[in-house]
């Protein structure tokens, strides 16, 4: 899903969009796969080093964030017996 929607942006006319990822050869497929206005930096957002290094990058660009896509869920997991109503609104319940 996040791979389809940066596509779509730079197919859409957004100039440039940054993606990231913890696999390096998810990465470089996906770079390919968008062709062109996309840069890559393999990192984990639940990681702050990580995130800063994604930053430094949009801003050695001369950039800014426009709009910000993310599919994770950088949540707690639990055994499926152990679940209670906080923990189910916490995963499902719209943010």
């Amino acid at each position: 899903m996040g791979l389809a929607t940066a596509k779509r942006f730079v197919q859409e006319g957004m100039n440039h969009v940054f993606i990231t990822g913890r696999r390096k050869d998810a990465l470089d497929a996906a770079v390919t796969d968008i062709e062109r206005n996309v840069t890559a930096v393999q990192g984990d957002v639940a990681n702050l080093t990580d995130l800063d290094r994604l930053y430094d990058a949009v801003r050695n660009y001369d950039r800014k964030i426009d709009v910000h896509s993310s599919r994770t869920r950088c949540r707690p997991l639990a055994p499926f017996g152990s679940v209670e109503e906080k923990f189910f609104d916490l995963h499902l319940m719209p943010t």
